[in-house]
């Protein structure tokens, strides 16, 4: 739960490991719920949406004998850092670059951007965090489902806007 400027509490659900919204039913369940033992005068929404979605754009330097297995490596960091942010977790530019320079292989990484945005937003539209060209790093974003997961954008995915480079 959030308590937004507005003074409505946020509640954000969603249901299995990986996380997915609630059914219809399971909302309508919940709605009662809340509703019956909310206290009088507060507001409230749930918040029940698809993931919202990354991007990571990066030059990646890594050790010549991980050739064959940096990408998966550095993917496998990723997705973990995503999967194990807590439920409505924030996502912070540090621990991005972090999560890639921890992948095995890897000596260092520039990072060029990271976009974020809730599912129901057009790609382009979402948050920048980070952005290399503008000088844009707000730093921290906080996830609007609860959870998020790779761009699925075509020519935004991981396997589009990282780059490996042998030192």
């Amino acid at each position: 739960m959030v308590t937004a400027p507005n003074r409505t509490v946020l509640i954000k659900v969603a249901k299995n490991d990986p996380p997915e919204p609630v059914s219809v039913g399971e909302l309508a369940e919940l709605q009662t719920y809340v509703e019956t033992f909310n206290p009088a005068g507060i507001a409230f929404t749930l918040i029940n949406e698809d993931s919202d979605k990354m991007e990571v754009a990066a030059t990646i330097y890594f050790n010549g004998q991980y050739s064959s297995v940096i990408d998966a490596n550095v993917k496998a960091a990723l997705n973990a850092y995503m999967a194990n942010l807590p439920f409505n977790g924030r996502i912070t530019t540090q621990a991005v670059v972090d999560a890639i320079q921890g992948a095995e292989g890897v000596i260092t990484a520039s990072l060029t951007r990271i976009l974020v945005r809730r599912d129901t937003v057009a790609y382009g539209a979402g948050v920048t965090l980070f952005n290399l060209s503008t000088g844009v790093d707000s730093v921290t974003y906080d996830t609007y489902s609860g959870y998020v997961v790779e761009e699925t954008t075509t020519n935004h995915t991981f396997d589009d806007t990282l780059t490996y480079i042998v030192q």
